[in-house]
């Protein structure tokens, strides 16, 4: 996707964002097809849902999306590929990510990171081993990436924020999608200290 996708135009995070849930609110969307209509429509969730047939909801859903959203503002911002915030770092050629929420501190994506995740159910060996990284790493002031699921992932976050360390969460679906989410449950207990600490959730 173009960097420059904003020049030209005005972009409202509010529009991009409900038209984004738009298209994840049609039955059997997934990255791969969210990437593809967007190709198709220009880039923009926006343009996509003006020139794509059938991504415009029906009075009930539009609702529903609209209350969803609504619901959700101020608990999170939103970012919009193309526009000159958007964080360099997450810019992909392949199934790009259009509209990007988080929580707390963006600028931790422009540190050095290291991803620790693993197992939800893993041997106290494993654990000890996800630990004994996270502080590890911390040590040489990294950035621990945790997928914010029970178990390895957990126990590495809270190593390296005992630590006094950074971490990065990432949602699997995103701020208010953890019904979509198989661990979210589990991955709550990772979640809350993060937030807590006031580090980032993605």
């Amino acid at each position: 996707m173009a960097a420059t996708i904003a020049e030209a135009e005005t972009v409202s995070p509010y529009s991009e964002m409900m038209a984004y849930e738009y298209i994840y609110a049609k039955e059997g969307t997934s990255r791969s097809y969210v990437s593809k209509i967007l190709g198709t429509g220009g880039g923009l969730p926006t343009k996509a849902i003006a020139t794509v047939d059938g991504l415009l909801p029906d009075e009930t859903r539009h609702t529903e999306v609209r209350d969803y959203v609504d619901a959700r503002i101020g608990g999170f911002s939103v970012l919009v590929d193309g526009t000159p915030q958007f964080p360099t770092r997450l810019r992909a050629e392949r199934n790009p990510l259009p509209v990007f929420y988080y929580r707390g501190d963006i600028s931790l994506l422009d540190s050095r990171c290291v991803s620790v995740v693993g197992t939800r159910h893993p041997s106290e060996c494993g654990e000890l081993a996800a630990r004994r990284v996270a502080r590890a790493l911390v040590g040489e002031g990294i950035t621990v990436v945790i997928g914010l699921a029970a178990g390895i992932d957990t126990a590495a976050a809270r190593e390296a924020l005992d630590a006094g360390g950074r971490v990065i969460g990432v949602m699997d679906g995103g701020h208010g999608h953890e019904a979509r989410v198989p661990w979210a449950e589990g991955g709550s207990r990772a979640c809350a200290p993060i937030h807590d600490a006031g580090r980032p959730s993605l």
